[in-house]
């Protein structure tokens, strides 16, 4: 028979697991020194962004990612949450960099991109990038914009020739009743 705290911290493990495989990305912070209120703020403003907060012990993060072992040995310091992130990566960043201005004792630490390893740095780059829906915008104006164009001068060589037809019927109307 499995003890209590064993089947639990092994339900815990297996949702890190879960997560993780769902989330496109990531992160670790350190939240010592913020307070409830404030972590409840921040989870709030994740979940807008299709993030989550999840706070549990290092020895368990460490168990439920064996594979990254050495890279966890450097991050799981002090107290660290997870951030999962589940759509706009870049989104979820800028939140917790911004978050970080206003509280000061969030610290970043490094993330999981897409089974890649991203370090701190690299996070306050991909924090300065515009968000999902700006690229998209930009990308679909440059692919509108020569197709605007074209339409355009295809409307006014069309235009051209309807004048042109308006012209010549007006001055044979003009022969006809002279």
């Amino acid at each position: 028979m499995i003890k209590v705290g064993r089947f639990y911290r092994e339900k815990i493990i297996e949702f890190l697991k879960k997560e993780a495989e769902s989330s496109g990305a990531f992160l670790f912070v350190n939240f010592k020194g913020i307070n409830s209120n404030q972590l409840n703020i921040l989870r709030r403003d994740l979940k807008e962004k299709e993030g989550r907060l999840v706070i549990t012990k290092n020895s368990l993060l460490q168990r439920a990612f064996p594979d990254w072992r050495e890279e966890l040995g450097k991050i799981l310091t002090s107290e660290t949450g997870v951030v999962y992130i589940y759509s706009d990566e870049v989104g979820v960043i800028k939140t917790l960099f911004r978050f970080r201005k206003e509280n000061e004792n969030l610290e970043i630490k490094a993330g999981f991109l897409k089974d890649k390893f991203i370090e701190k740095e690299d996070l306050e780059e991909l924090s300065k990038l515009p968000s999902r829906e700006v690229i998209l915008g930009l990308t679909l104006n440059c692919i509108a914009s020569p197709l605007i164009g074209l339409v355009n001068s295809l409307q006014g060589i069309i235009l051209k020739l309807v004048w042109a037809v308006e012209e010549i019927r007006k001055k044979k109307e003009s022969v006809a009743q002279s």
